[in-house]
């Protein structure tokens, strides 16, 4: 079963969910079984605080291990983007960037989607050296990611890199180094693991 999740920012009923709708459509065409759409713009997702929470505590019993303790609807969006086989991401470029709240949703991301933070934590479990519960395993699953800017000048083509920042937070464990990594990685013979 393959899911293709599409994460619009822009005005409802515009032109963000209009080209969502056609690459969702398009994806149904190619044989995908479920598309959906999330405009963030009809949630509420509060902005990063750099609390630390999320890397300081661990849920409890058959929770997540990496959690924010923002009561809001990041969470609900989270969990579609890992239970998604392929992310679109579409919004419009306002003055060469994306929107604000497409910044704010990524900030959120933090250590809940750093594959290699996770693949670090979950080795410190499995090794006995940490207690708590292993992160969640959707973490690891390699899914592309795809993105559509859209504007009324040329500096659309500006955005893209911009928006590839988002393209790090889906990125598979295996591409990322930590020093746990990194010594393991020398432990192995020099193997990556």
């Amino acid at each position: 079963m393959t899911k293709v999740t599409a994460i619009v920012i822009g005005r409802p009923g515009k032109m963000s969910e209009t080209l969502a709708r056609q690459a969702l459509n398009g994806a149904k065409i190619a044989g995908a079984d479920e598309v959906e759409l999330f405009n963030l713009n009809d949630y509420k997702i509060d902005t990063c605080i750099g609390c630390d929470y999320c890397m300081r505590h661990s849920a409890g019993r058959g929770e997540q291990a990496f959690h924010c303790f923002r009561k809001d609807d990041f969470n609900f969006i989270a969990d579609r983007v890992l239970d998604a086989d392929a992310v679109l991401y579409v919004m419009p470029m306002f003055e060469k960037y994306p929107p604000g709240l497409f910044k704010v949703f990524l900030d959120r991301f933090g250590p809940f989607f750093d594959t290699a933070f996770a693949l670090e934590h979950q080795q410190l479990v499995e090794s006995g050296q940490k207690d708590g519960p292993l992160p969640d395993q959707r973490l690891f699953k390699t899914r592309p990611v795809a993105f559509i800017a859209h504007g009324g000048s040329e500096w659309t083509t500006l955005g893209l890199p911009t928006m590839a920042v988002a393209w790090r937070t889906h990125e598979h464990a295996h591409r990322r180094q930590t020093p746990l990594a990194l010594e393991h990685q020398r432990l192995a013979g020099g193997q990556r693991v």
